[in-house]
């Protein structure tokens, strides 16, 4: 160290700033920080520690903010009062874009384990039929309407593309797939494939609605295409108690393939419309 200068090795310097000295290398070669020295026989480099050389404090702090060092490079250079507040308050207002985004992310995990544990802790009858009244929801729903696994899949993957480019930090969503009431006796259903969203969550045209009523509802495991056994015993339950559906299966998935790979384990709740049935007069 050269304590009349002020100057200590790139070891010292790194210490006291608990970072690496692979760092400070680093620093060195992208033209962020470079050392005040170079020894030209040892290679050593050293840093100063005087006020109007010393910068890795202010480039610390900025990357607590999370600024990228290209970002951290520009801010350093040519710097002046109005240029860092002008920055400064650009960041500030992204950070509080982030929290809040964030803050959406720890809402909806709150609500995703929330489900979970119901799941876990409640026996689950697959043979019970209930009927509930269900709000009004907001979907996003694919383009087409598809037929089979694999162009459920694709349609689930150009969906989440879709929903990306609206909300690029989403919170807690379900995948819901809407079997047309005309498509029920044909052998391979077909469905569109939707993702539900908070209620204004979404600013857009795209955003469609599943009106709200009395639901015919009954859980399901396994595969979220074979549905036919679920809403055989739906038709018989409601013809039992005096209603008829009105309108097409949804099917709310609960657990899918990101949450287990046990295909068994995976669980659906499938919902239909239903009304009180008229009885004929004649």
């Amino acid at each position: 160290m050269d304590s009349a200068r002020g100057l200590v090795s790139i070891t010292e310097y790194a210490k006291l700033r608990g970072v690496t000295s692979e760092t400070l290398r680093h620093y060195d070669r992208i033209g962020l920080l470079k050392p005040v020295e170079t020894d030209a026989v040892s290679g050593m480099r050293y840093y100063s520690l005087a006020l109007d050389q010393e910068k890795l404090g202010t480039i610390l702090e900025l990357k607590q903010l999370g600024m990228s060092l290209d970002e951290i490079k520009a801010f350093l250079r040519d710097r002046t009062f109005d240029k860092s507040l002008t920055t400064l308050k650009a960041k500030y207002i992204e950070l509080e874009s982030r929290l809040r985004s964030f803050e959406k992310l720890k809402t909806g995990l709150g609500k995703m384990i929330e489900s979970m544990e119901h799941l876990r802790e409640k026996e689950i009858d697959i043979r019970e039929v209930r009927f509930r009244r269900i709000k009004t929801r907001e979907v996003l729903f694919s383009e087409e309407v598809t037929t089979g696994e694999i162009e459920v899949n694709r349609a689930t993957i150009l969906l989440e593309t879709r929903l990306r480019k609206l909300a690029p930090i989403m919170g807690y969503v379900r995948y819901v797939l809407v079997f047309p009431e005309k498509s029920w006796n044909i052998p391979e259903h077909r469905c569109k494939v939707g993702i539900l969203v908070e209620p204004g969550e979404i600013n857009t045209p795209e955003i469609s609605r599943i009106v709200g009523g009395h639901f015919a509802c009954k859980y399901g495991y396994g595969h979220p295409l074979s549905i036919s056994e679920e809403l055989s015993h739906i038709l018989e339950h409601c013809e039992r108690k005096g209603y008829e559906l009105a309108g097409d299966a949804i099917e709310v998935v609960t657990v899918d393939m990101s949450l287990t790979d046990v295909p068994e384990e995976n669980v659906y709740e499938l919902q239909v419309p239903v009304r009180k049935a008229v009885r004929s007069t004649g």
